[in-house]
């Protein structure tokens, strides 16, 4: 039954721009904490551009571009996955720093209304 279920399958654009991302170990390193101080740096300097990280990826994007200024010189990576899953965003909040700690999917399966709620 498993076998039949439609997985995902990238498109050849997707495949040719994933080859066109640099690897991983040949970019820049960036800690935590630098890219916290990125965010002074751009309210002092009204930066044209951000720092946001995601899944291990620090990006430079047009400050115009960016809904939430929430997300400025942080990683966002355990927010968005709560919020994939439904969970409260804010009370669990990380600020984008370690130990990025998420609920296990074991522990929600035993509290549905969790899951509803999205708390």
């Amino acid at each position: 039954k498993l076998a039949a279920i439609p997985t995902y399958s990238p498109s050849q654009h997707t495949i040719r721009t994933r080859e066109s991302l640099p690897v991983m170990a040949q970019l820049p390193q960036m800690t935590v904490a630098e890219l916290a101080a990125s965010k002074d740096k751009a309210s002092a300097s009204d930066s044209e551009h951000v720092l946001v990280a995601l899944l291990g990826y620090v990006m430079r994007i047009p400050s115009a571009k960016l809904d939430f200024r929430s997300h400025i010189a942080r990683d966002i990576s355990g927010r968005m996955t709560r919020q994939r899953r439904g969970l409260a965003l804010d009370r669990d909040d990380d600020l984008g720093r370690p130990p990025f700690i998420l609920p296990r999917p074991s522990s929600l399966l035993s509290q549905p209304n969790r899951l509803a709620a999205g708390d």
